[in-house]
């Protein structure tokens, strides 16, 4: 169950992201698109214990948390480009989507924009799913260089 503030936050970070995209034209959105490195893109399949979420993680004690939960059930680490980071110089992005009850499913933060000093990941579905019966829940991680900016997420789909 949502908090009120959780609900608030996701509330004002959608009315944002919509103000983001809303008050310029796709000509003249001059958004400077993010150079990232994707560190996994993967699913989990049940009882890791996530809701879907968006995350930016900034400290080493963050991402421990988050890998000891990803790796609770099977280890995911072994979908990983690397597991070291520095967290002086960057940081984390995760998405996870709720869970699907098939197959085939897949996330993917394609793009990340930044303009008028505010960081947006557009997060996509590259697969919708097919007819098998496994349960997945798919995650994307990515990293970026090291930043205070507001980082907000856009989901792409439904």
């Amino acid at each position: 169950m949502k908090t009120i503030t959780e609900n608030i936050s996701r509330g004002l970070l959608i009315v944002l992201s919509l103000l983001f995209f809303s008050s310029c034209s796709e000509d003249d959105l001059n958004a400077e698109e993010i150079y990232f490195e994707s560190i996994a893109r993967h699913y989990l399949t049940t009882g890791e214990g996530f809701a879907e979420l968006q995350l930016v993680i900034r400290d080493r004690e963050s991402w421990e948390e988050l890998l000891a939960q990803l790796n609770s059930v099977n280890d995911q680490t072994k979908y990983f480009s690397r597991t070291e980071f520095n967290f002086s110089e960057e940081i984390l992005l995760v998405v996870i989507d709720k869970f699907r009850p098939n197959g085939g499913h897949s996330i993917a933060v394609s793009t990340l924009l930044e303009k008028d000093g505010e960081i947006i990941a557009l997060i996509t579905k590259p697969q919708q799913g097919n007819p098998t019966t496994m349960v997945m829940q798919p995650y994307h991680i990515i990293t970026i260089e090291k930043t205070n900016k507001n980082i907000g997420f856009i989901k792409e789909y439904k």
